[in-house]
This record gives structure tokens, C-alpha cells and sequence, in this order.
């Protein structure tokens, strides 16, 4: 009960319990990691290019606009690929959390469907995390947390 006689409802949450669960389902099932890993695969892949075809060595102009344009690119292409490898996650975590047999295939295939409200709220979260981090870091984090809170997966 608060000042006002009004009972508040206070969930406690054991930070170390959940790392602890989290860490048994990743263990018991490591296939849930493979969304994680392409991405970072790519990302690697989209790194190993831009050094490879885009030189550093004469900091001239068109130089400079072919490093920013590869860059946008496949900066784009990451975070599309992102917000489609988060897409897949609630359908995969689901499964585990009831004994079924993970598949990628129905997970991403379910991520296409849902793919216009997940690109919206990737474009949402993107422009209000940006704009927090411009005012000052600070709000840019409670957009974060904010988002990872209220939408569901």
C-alpha cells in the first residue's frame, strides 16, 4: 500500500535468474542463435567488401562519395535484415518455451508476413532512439529500452 491506502502491483524481476534461464534455453537450443549469426556474417562480408572495392588511400571527393554511398547501402540492407531476423524471434522463442521443434523456415516466413508492421516499427524506433541520442544520450537509451519494452515480438 502506497500513502493514498491504494495497493500497488510490483512485479519483481530476478536479474540473475533471467540471465540464467536465458542462457539454459540458449544452450539447449543453439539453433536460435543462427539469425544472430548470419547477421553478424554479413556484417563481416559487408566490411570485408567495402575494404576490398573502396579505396582509402586518395581522400578525394568521388573517393569519399563511394565510401559514403557503399556504406548507406549496406548499412540499409543490415538494418532491413535486422528487422527481419528480429521478426523471426518470437515465433522461435515460442516454440522453445513449449517444447516444439524450432524451424527457420516458419519463423522467417512468419517475419515476411508481419514484414510492413516490423519495417514500420524499425523506422519508428530508428528516428526516436536518433533523435534521443541527438538531445543527449540519455533519452536515446529510454527510447531503446522503451522500445524493447512496449512492442511486442
Amino acid at each position: 500500500m502506497d500513502e493514498e491506502g491504494v495497493k500497488l502491483n510490483k512485479v519483481d524481476i530476478e536479474v540473475w535468474e533471467v540471465v540464467r534461464d536465458s542462457f539454459s534455453i540458449i544452450l539447449h537450443n543453439p539453433i536460435i542463435m543462427i539469425p544472430m549469426l548470419a547477421m553478424s556474417l554479413f556484417t563481416h562480408f559487408a566490411d570485408s567488401l567495402r575494404e576490398t572495392f573502396v579505396p582509402y588511400s586518395n581522400p578525394s571527393l568521388p573517393t569519399i562519395i563511394t565510401q559514403l554511398g557503399f556504406s548507406a547501402f549496406f548499412l540499409f540492407l543490415s538494418l532491413l535484415i535486422y528487422v527481419f531476423l528480429e521478426g523471426m524471434y518470437p515465433l522461435m522463442v515460442k516454440n522453445v518455451l513449449e517444447n516444439k521443434e524450432i524451424e527457420i523456415g516458419a519463423a522467417f516466413t512468419c517475419a515476411v508476413k508481419r514484414s510492413p508492421s516490423i519495417i514500420g516499427a524499425g523506422i519508428l524506433v530508428f528516428l526516436l532512439v536518433g533523435f534521443g541520442i541527438m538531445l543527449f544520450i540519455i533519452p536515446g537509451i529510454i527510447f531503446a529500452i522503451w522500445y524493447f519494452i512496449r512492442f511486442p515480438r
